[in-house]
């Protein structure tokens, strides 16, 4: 069963039931489970656990797993369900939040055997707990950062395949990776193509190190990251790169995924000025000593770099 797609038969029905009632239909999974749309349209999960154990549960911001719930239950055709339950439920209204909830948890009910008890169940939550905690969290990328990678991605001939090179984790030393191939994105708004850089980014040691330079500049009737995102995911089949998506995205964002306020850039003045550059031709102090010197950032105009060829693997899946 797909999760997202029993949510949305779900979602449009829960409207017309009363108050702290569920609307839930039963999931093929180890224990007995449902999953279920409250009554305000937020996804949740009920799941029967053999042992309560000791933990008392989590609470977050935007996400709740409680033991020992027994709540207002109903199935479409109006039918109550009974029982205790641990219940896993996304509190936000967002809905690129309920997509990350429900891919997630499609992710976590895979598992071929019930769980042992609730301090079990929550460690099968861990990936979901992480994600939603990065969601309050203050952001550790620029709208523009965020969106010059989504815009690689989304501007692909072959979006999956460069999703599933980009990092896991926001802060790493380069956005993409294949083999011993690497690609750094560098967006700008500026006049001139300046980029800002680490020495340690340029270092083709081991490594082949190329540079996406991408200009854009906000305007009115550009597109938002948000909307990148959005359009992204939905080209995506994998379950589990959507799951990549989410997560990275998240942690990329943090409380910014709630915003109203993304700004939005030129898309068209983006893929008409992209230049993909070896490492080698950007302008950078010459470091003698690189195992006694580090941390070293600095700005480097690159407007007068040529392009490298589209040779490796990596560059390939560049628009």
């Amino acid at each position: 069963m797909s999760l997202p797609a029993a949510f949305a038969r779900l979602v449009a029905q829960a409207g017309a039931c009363p108050a702290h009632c569920y609307l839930v239909e039963a999931v093929l999974a180890a224990q007995e489970t449902y999953v279920a749309a409250s009554n305000d349209g937020r996804p949740a999960l009920f799941l029967a656990v053999a042992s309560q154990g000791d933990s008392p549960g989590i609470r977050l911001r935007n996400l709740e797993l409680r033991h020992g719930t027994r709540g207002d239950l109903r199935t479409a055709d109006g039918r109550s369900v009974g029982g205790t339950y641990t219940l896993v439920e996304c509190l936000s209204h967002d809905a690129r939040l309920h997509q990350a909830f429900l891919e997630l948890a499609s992710e976590v009910l895979t598992r071929s055997t019930a769980w042992l008890d609730t301090l079990d169940l929550e460690r099968s939550f861990t990936s979901m707990v992480e994600l939603f905690q990065a969601v309050s969290l203050p952001s550790p990328s620029s709208w523009m950062g965020a969106w010059g990678e989504l815009f690689l991605m989304h501007s692909s001939p072959r979006p999956e395949d460069l999703l599933a090179c980009w990092h896991v984790d926001p802060l790493k030393l380069h956005d993409f990776a294949l083999g011993p191939d690497r690609l750094e994105c560098k967006t700008t708004s500026g006049q001139a193509r300046i980029h800002e850089f680490s020495l340690r980014q340029l270092n083709e040691a081991d490594r082949a190190v190329y540079v996406a330079s991408v200009v854009t500049h906000e305007t009115f009737g550009g597109v938002s990251a948000l909307a990148l995102y959005d359009e992204l995911r939905g080209r995506v089949r994998s379950s589990e790169l959507r799951v990549h998506l989410d997560s990275i995205i998240v942690k990329m964002l943090g409380e910014k995924l709630n915003s109203a306020a993304a700004p939005s850039y030129d898309y068209e003045e983006a893929r008409q000025t992209m230049r993909v550059l070896a490492a080698s031709a950007v302008p950078a102090p010459v470091n003698p000593f690189p195992n006694l010197v580090d941390s070293v950032r600095f700005r480097s105009d690159v407007s007068q770099c040529e392009a490298t060829p589209r040779s490796s693997p990596l560059l390939e899946l560049v628009g």
